[in-house]
């Protein structure tokens, strides 16, 4: 009897001591590791030094210091799924060592050390879980500290709480309560999946194409290496044809494809843009989505079902409804010197027939020197020029002005250009107020529309239908129907009309998205926004992977 009550109790006593350190140990554990963080020390643990924030603290806190992902000395089924999400980071651009992998990857000989090793992966775990929720739902990077002037209203959201949820949910459903904090448009996940793509796509093992103009007649053993490369696009079969070196009818409506997902003027004719295009291979696209990827997490949730977007870089606005352009514009955007703001805002009103007031930069920089070679400019302009404001505004007779005596230092003059054919802004501006002083607007240069690359303006978003989007705007307003719309216009009174239904504004910048046919669209970089960003992420990989060695 005693025999059997004494292997009974050893049986119980290894049992218990294969379930791992005491759940009390490592309750103890973490509890010493935030108390000391609090008190400022650096905690190390298994190599990794990682601030313990306030929402870490409050994580443990909440729990009484209870381990939250091992039990016994075993990952529990949470911890698991957790595990397998974030392996999975890299898909959305973001770097893996932050998330400690390589040292939870090893949990199992790591409990074998005791209780405050299962404190350190518990820990360790933790902080994943938040890093990672808090990196989908808000990017890697803060936006301001590469562009000072980013504007927009970032989704919030109690980490701890998500958690909480997280962990009281079904252990299946981790992967599912991760993914609702990814930017829920589409346009998100088709980029997730181009990246995997490029990533998994060889390097090319091909020589980069010349920097010599081709086209179609052309023979040259260049063409061999265009089509190479245009075979590694999808664009032609991978099998070398006998005539590889003549620029055939094939090769061209082959760099033309390549030209229009490029934003490219699709001529078929391989000059200085479509040959840098042609030798960007898949690793350096990679960067670039990562860049367009970080920048989606800068953004609200939510758009807006019904909003209008402008894409600076792919001099393209359009109008989305439930998630489908239902209008889509040519746009004309800043030049590199003077670059269009990304912001969101709201569209209130427009106004027919606007005047152009002139800003204080433009007239001083630009219009100041013109009118002293040429005191005419004005009046072939119809601009006229004021001084003061409200009831102590006066015309001054810009005619008559040497304007060769006027400072540009202390100007006290401002410019309105009056509505009319030759006004800056069209017939119509579009206004959703913001501190750059950005709208939307007509323009008489029509020409400048048939152009490809289009930076032209000084910051604003010129757009080749007005009309129609005009029209759209006011399609509920009884009192603004289409022929009152165009009898105003043609009246040539400055106008001002109140929208009904304001309606989100949106000021990106994408320079790779997958359009809904799932071809991909790749464009130039040229306010060099995507490099800042890459720079940055690789800066902090650098730093990373510095403290991992």
């Amino acid at each position: 009897m005693e025999t059997r009550i004494f292997a009974a109790v050893l049986s119980l006593v290894l049992a218990l001591a294969s379930m791992g350190p005491a759940r009390a140990v490592v309750s103890e554990s973490l509890r010493d590791r935030l108390e000391a963080s609090r008190q400022g020390f650096t905690i190390m643990t298994m190599g990794a030094s990682f601030s313990i924030g306030e929402s870490l603290r409050r994580w443990y806190e909440e729990r009484a210091f209870q381990p939250a992902w091992f039990e016994g000395g075993l990952l529990g089924p949470h911890g698991r799924e957790l595990l397998h999400v974030l392996q999975r980071a890299d898909e959305h651009g973001l770097y893996r060592d932050d998330y400690h992998l390589a040292t939870l990857a090893d949990w199992r000989r790591r409990v074998a050390q005791g209780g405050d090793a299962v404190a350190d992966l518990d820990l360790l775990l933790s902080h994943a879980a938040l890093d990672f929720a808090d990196h989908l739902l808000h990017g890697r990077l803060r936006p301001v500290d590469l562009f000072p002037d980013w504007q927009a209203t970032p989704p919030e959201l109690d980490l701890v709480k998500f958690l909480v949820t997280l962990h009281e949910s079904d252990p299946d459903r981790v992967a599912e309560l991760y993914a609702g904090l990814e930017p829920e448009d589409p346009r998100y996940g088709r980029l997730s999946i181009l990246l995997q793509r490029l990533r998994q796509t060889p390097p090319a093992q091909l020589p980069r194409l010349p920097g010599m103009t081709l086209r179609r007649g052309d023979r040259d053993a260049t063409v061999s290496i265009l089509r190479a490369r245009l075979a590694l696009q999808g664009l032609l079969p991978a099998e070398t044809p006998p005539d590889a070196d003549l620029f055939d009818e094939a090769v061209d409506a082959a760099v033309r494809a390549f030209q229009k997902g490029h934003g490219l003027e699709p001529d078929g004719i391989v000059g200085p843009l479509t040959n840098r295009a042609v030798n960007t291979d898949a690793a350096e696209r990679s960067q670039q989505v990562r860049a367009n990827l970080e920048r989606w997490r800068w953004l609200p949730r939510q758009l807006g079902e019904r909003r209008v977007e402008v894409n600076i870089a792919g001099f393209s606005a359009d109008v989305f409804e439930n998630g489908h352009a239902v209008m889509n514009m040519r746009a004309i955007v800043g030049t590199r010197y003077h670059k269009s703001p990304m912001f969101s805002g709201r569209m209130t009103y427009l106004v027919l027939n606007p005047s152009w007031h002139v800003p204080p930069s433009i007239a001083v920089n630009e219009i100041l020197p013109r009118l002293r070679r040429d005191p005419e400019y004005l009046e072939r302009q119809d601009m006229r020029v004021l001084k003061g404001w409200g009831a102590d505004r006066i015309v001054v007779d810009g005619a008559g002005m040497d304007w060769s005596r006027v400072s540009a230092k202390h100007f006290p003059y401002r410019f309105q250009q009056m509505p009319g054919e030759k006004n800056a802004l069209g017939r119509i501006k579009f206004m959703f107020p913001n501190s750059y002083n950005v709208y939307m607007h007509d323009t008489p240069a029509q020409r400048l529309f048939l152009r490809t690359t289009r930076d032209f303006s000084h910051g604003c978003i010129r757009i080749n239908k007005p009309l129609e989007l005009a029209l759209y705007l006011l399609r509920d307003d009884r009192e603004w129907m289409p022929e009152r719309v165009q009898a105003t216009l043609a009246g040539g009174r400055e106008t001002t009309v109140k929208l009904r239904h304001p309606l989100p504004v949106h000021l990106l910048y994408w320079t790779v998205w997958v359009d809904e046919q799932g071809t991909p669209q790749f464009r130039a970089d040229h306010y060099d926004r995507d490099q800042r960003v890459i720079d940055a992420l690789n800066q902090l990989e650098a730093a990373n992977s510095k403290l991992l060695n």
